[in-house]
């Protein structure tokens, strides 16, 4: 049983360590298609929310985007096309804060994002992400 459990714990931390940016998109700007799949955060003038790329290999499947300034309102489901500045999911180091690299190695984070423009490509259907859509009309 232990070498199973060990067997698989390896085979997942090296699907998520096959998840993380490549270094040679590391701070380019890029034009991509997604879905947004989380309830976006909004604080003061930043909007927080992850984005599953469509048709791109060559991205990680998560990428956590922060839409700064004038972030319209963005709702889970949407179709977006972004221009996005690309970043290793971590941080710059910080010895008394959280640990930011853990932290988007354990959600399966694989980049971050900074969005330089965006245009919605369809709303999104209702039937997609049931559950968040029902703790958005909550909010």
């Amino acid at each position: 049983m232990f070498f199973l459990a060990l067997s698989v714990c390896l085979h997942v931390y090296g699907l998520r360590l096959g998840e993380l940016l490549d270094s040679s998109l590391a701070g380019s700007v890029q034009r991509i298609e997604g879905t947004v799949v989380s309830l976006p955060r909004r604080r003061d003038e930043l909007l927080e929310f992850r984005f599953r790329p469509v048709g791109r290999e060559d991205l990680p499947g998560t990428i956590l985007v922060r839409w700064f300034r004038d972030g319209p309102d963005v709702t889970v489901g949407q179709h977006w096309l972004l221009e996005l500045r690309l970043h290793p999911p971590w941080d710059v180091v910080n010895f008394h804060g959280t640990d930011r690299e853990r932290w988007s190695f354990a959600e399966s984070i694989g980049a971050r994002g900074s969005v330089r423009a965006g245009v919605l490509i369809e709303p999104g259907p209702e039937a997609l992400f049931p559950l968040q859509r029902i703790r958005a009309g909550l909010n």
